[in-house]
């Protein structure tokens, strides 16, 4: 959207895409184990 004008693209990622929050859960669970643990698995 730029001015207000709406503008269809074929690029970028979708919003409220199924396979984000999957993905975001993933990683917080890594780093999450990180902290925890105090050890770097991921690179």
């Amino acid at each position: 959207m730029e001015d207000g004008v709406y503008h269809q693209t074929t690029e970028g990622t979708p919003q409220g895409g199924v396979i984000s929050p999957l993905l975001a859960n993933l990683i917080g669970d890594i780093i999450d184990k990180e902290v925890e643990t105090g050890q770097q698995t991921f690179p």
